[in-house]
């Protein structure tokens, strides 16, 4: 349905005598180089990179699916369930993505049906539940993970790792944060958050470690996009590799991020703005603005 919205006429007295500059029309270029067959090339990265498969026979296996948009999820999450299961284990899913969908479990199972996730598009169970088990506490502060996911024999974290919002480090958006705050539902989140964003970067690699710790991880799976927002990497690490995947990818992450070839702009228009795209509607990365002022440089 296309919906026409008249022309709106909003006189500006004095706007006559003001002269407008000359204006052109830019377009800026971005390297392209991306993965054509997102699935395969997952399903490779899994044989090839997942030791021991064997042990997985039998036993409960939990992916983690948070609330960002990835191209393709559906289709990497239905291949990591189905590779899972060829590989004899009994997987399901569970929201990672903390006090999202209104911090409540249907509002959560809603967001990854929103993606075409659901127990029948993937074959397996959905879990969806606020409830949290702790497993340890750093600084006093103690730590907690879904509880259903922490039940099962492995849990398998996957994310899109990109540059965060509002903070800089080696482990900001990604697999380790996916850990720390996705996984910790909305009561662990809210924990968290009470040390403040300005620890992140030293909290989050300090959380991973406790939580790997307690042996629970198979496997992670990371997604890295280029300035188009085409998948242009895809990692599977395992436990003893994973804190420096994260690492590697994040740091991918930031070549890849589009910039605007000047840095100083009288107005932006975006066009587009959503929570699938970051808290904030827009990407403050991309436009510069955020509540911290941590992006210098930028517009």
């Amino acid at each position: 349905m296309f919906i026409h919205f008249p022309e709106i006429h909003l006189p500006v007295e004095g706007l006559e005598n003001i002269p407008l500059p000359a204006m052109y029309t830019i377009r800026q270029h971005y390297e392209t180089a991306h993965l054509t067959d997102v699935a395969g090339h997952l399903r490779r990265q899994l044989v090839k990179n997942v030791p021991d498969k064997e042990r997985l026979a039998g036993k409960s296996i939990c992916l983690t699916v948070g609330s960002r948009g990835i191209p393709y999820l559906a289709r990497l999450v239905r291949t990591i369930c189905d590779v899972l299961k060829e590989w004899k284990a009994r997987p399901f899913i569970v929201p990672a993505m903390g006090s999202h969908g209104g911090a409540t479990a249907e509002g959560q199972k809603a967001i990854l049906a929103g993606y075409n996730i659901t127990e029948e598009s993937m074959g397996v169970p959905i879990i969806s539940s606020m409830e949290v088990v702790c497993y340890g506490e750093l600084d006093g502060i103690p730590l907690y993970c879904d509880k259903y996911a922490f039940a099962a024999d492995g849990i398998v974290v996957f994310n899109k790792v990109k540059p965060h919002t509002d903070f800089r480090g080696r482990h900001e958006s990604g697999l380790a944060k996916m850990v720390a705050i996705g996984l910790a539902k909305h009561k662990g989140a809210a924990c968290f958050h009470s040390f403040g964003v300005d620890r992140f970067a030293d909290l989050i690699p300090r959380v991973c470690q406790l939580f790997l710790a307690a042996g629970k991880l198979a496997f992670g799976v990371g997604v890295v996009q280029n300035a188009y927002d085409d998948i242009c990497h895809l990692a599977v690490c395992t436990a003893e590799d994973f804190l420096a995947a994260d690492a590697r990818l994040q740091a991918l992450a930031k070549e890849k991020i589009p910039r605007f070839k000047f840095t100083d702009c009288d107005v932006l228009i975006i066009d587009e703005v959503g929570k699938n795209i970051s808290g904030y509607g827009f990407d403050p990365n991309i436009v510069g603005r955020n509540s911290s002022g941590n992006f210098p440089g930028r517009p």
